[in-house]
């Protein structure tokens, strides 16, 4: 694809940061600068909490009690409640702490995947903005032609007032947009300086990917790895926290024995004679709990409710993310056919080249020479835009297969996958700035 002179359509910008030294803005830091992401860094600290939560357990509960009576103090009771858990109890409990932390891992894994994605699909707004500005200025400078052509023909019989007014309304809009289109990019830059402070002139140049490179990554894609598709791990593993809460509550049901005490009694009782006598007493207990009437089993029938649902929800996920990306297979096809149809007519257009016998032959017509580039240059963009469609597609392929945050350290988007540079760690106040948000 043609990279045009996309350094100038900053030039607002760069202008300002070139006075200020500000550093040029690349690929590395835009796209590799994705683990300075707070809330990426905020899924990571969460992440870590849940790791370090886990601790041993070897009971529900464990009580220490201790009771004075009579007056003087002379009667006092030590006792130790234990109240055990229920049978699976523990490795339930154990389950769930695991599930918990899949799930933060898998939000993770998605928040990496879309800090990714984010910044690429930045990328290509930039590059498809910049390349239509200069469509737009093309086709004013086409018009402006055709206006000064029409002007040396006034006392033509071929000249028509009215071709003349609407190629100098076509100029004005086709101007108009490229104003649009400088307050469109300006909107982008300001968007990519919100992830990557500080920095100056954006130069985000390399050639990008061609439609047969695309289509060359896609057939390696296997749409049947759906456990490593971002956008299903997270359902996944919120299955897996279903579950182990179901299996948590049938553990707790199974609690028959509500505690086991034993006790200790230290009795001083002194007659009428100032004689002490000393008795002391060890009890043991056990409560056994009766499951009459306690609403427990209505409790787990809700938790199967809620992990029937849950399955449900992950398989109807599952079935659009990978939907969704068969669909985006099609549309890039569909797209490829398209630019190869127009590839073919551009070759045969080329700048004119289609009309240029008819136009040697009718005196050199400069309006049909006029027509003849409009042709080209809206043939070529017409290919370009598709080519940016399909990219677009593509890059939402990459996401929801998760080849993006698998391969972070590659550029998906130019030809021949490039190597990115890694961009520094965030510092501890970027850290807990994160967190605090």
């Amino acid at each position: 694809m043609r990279a045009p002179g996309v350094r100038a359509t900053s030039f607002l910008v760069a202008l300002a940061a070139s006075l200020a030294g500000a550093q040029t803005l690349t690929w590395e830091h835009l796209v590799g600068g994705y683990v300075r992401d707070l809330s990426l860094n905020a899924a990571k600290g969460k992440v870590g909490e849940l790791e370090g939560a886990q601790g041993l357990q070897l009971w529900d509960d464990l009580e220490l009690r201790y009771g004075a009576k009579r007056s003087d103090l002379r009667k006092q009771e030590f006792g130790l409640r234990v109240s055990p858990a229920g049978l699976g109890e523990l490795r339930a409990n154990r389950n769930l702490s695991r599930a918990r932390r899949g799930l933060g891992e898998a939000v993770l894994y998605q928040k990496t995947a879309e800090a990714i994605r984010d910044r690429y699909k930045l990328a290509l707004d930039w590059r498809f903005q910049a390349l239509q500005r200069v469509y737009h200025l093309e086709m004013a400078d086409m018009y402006a032609q055709r206006i000064a052509a029409l002007a040396r023909l006034v006392s033509d019989e071929r000249f028509d007032p009215e071709d003349l007014v609407k190629a100098q309304v076509r100029r004005a809009e086709y101007l108009a947009k490229a104003e649009g289109d400088v307050y469109k990019l300006a909107q982008i830059e300001h968007h990519m300086r919100q992830f990557v402070p500080g920095m100056g002139e954006v130069r985000l140049d390399g050639e990008l990917k061609s439609p047969l490179e695309i289509d060359a990554v896609l057939s390696g894609v296997d749409p049947s790895r759906g456990d490593s598709f971002p956008d299903i791990r997270v359902p996944e593993q919120e299955l897996s926290v279903v579950r182990a809460k179901t299996d948590q509550e049938v553990a707790s049901s199974r609690r028959w024995i509500s505690y086991v005490e034993v006790g200790y009694t230290v009795d001083v009782d002194e007659n009428s004679k100032e004689e002490r006598t000393h008795r002391d007493n060890i009890s043991f207990g056990a409560g056994v709990k009766i499951p009459l009437f306690d609403g427990s089993s209505r409790e787990i029938a809700r938790r199967r409710a809620d992990l029937a649902e849950a399955r449900l929800d992950y398989q109807d996920d599952r079935e659009d993310i990978e939907r969704l990306v068969a669909e985006l297979r099609l549309s890039i096809g569909s797209m490829a056919r398209q630019v190869a149809v127009l590839d073919s007519f551009a070759s045969k257009v080329d700048a004119g080249g289609l009309f240029a016998d008819f136009a040697l032959k009718s005196g050199g017509d400069p309006l049909l020479l006029l027509s003849a580039r409009q042709t080209s240059i809206e043939n070529r963009w017409m290919i370009d835009e598709l080519r940016f469609l399909m990219l677009y597609d593509y890059l939402e392929i990459l996401y929801n297969t998760g080849i993006l945050v698998r391969n972070p350290t590659v550029n998906h988007l130019l030809a021949a996958n490039p190597k990115l540079a890694a961009a520094p760690e965030p510092t501890a106040a970027e850290k807990d700035r994160s967190r605090t948000r």
